[in-house]
């Protein structure tokens, strides 16, 4: 009895395991180039930097994209909710107005300032589901 006990709980260990490593399999790393960025920086002036802020510290009711709130709000979360955000309500007297590619750009910004590593990748148009912001 004891035997198939052992041997139950083996193999929903090794289940448990299986699942909890595809799981993590699934999520690709974070990309973007440091040359995206920069053009991200001049696209975060022109679009972003009014209500945002020059370091991103979050202006009036526009909230911080820098520092503990973001840290509290996006890491942790996907890029993807992060750029479909800014595609459907920024800016935010002209949503949806700017490129798949801008968006892509200020994003790679915002994730610069916010010290995740750049790649050799430059992030494309809406990022993946499974691009997750590390913590």
């Amino acid at each position: 009895m004891k035997k198939i006990s052992i041997l139950t709980r083996s193999v929903f260990a090794f289940a448990a395991t299986v699942v909890a490593g595809s799981a993590l399999a699934q999520t690709v790393p974070v990309v973007y180039t440091d040359g995206q960025a920069g053009g991200g920086k001049s696209a975060y002036a022109a679009s972003c930097e009014s209500c945002h802020g020059d370091t991103l510290q979050g202006l009036l009711e526009a909230p911080a994209l820098s520092g503990p709130r973001f840290v509290q709000t996006w890491k942790g979360g996907t890029v993807k909710d992060l750029y479909d955000f800014a595609f459907m309500y920024m800016p935010q007297d002209k949503p949806s107005t700017l490129s798949p590619q801008t968006y892509a750009d200020i994003i790679a910004y915002i994730l610069q300032f916010n010290k995740v590593p750049a790649g050799d990748k430059p992030l494309d148009g809406p990022p993946p589901a499974n691009m997750i912001i590390p913590k």
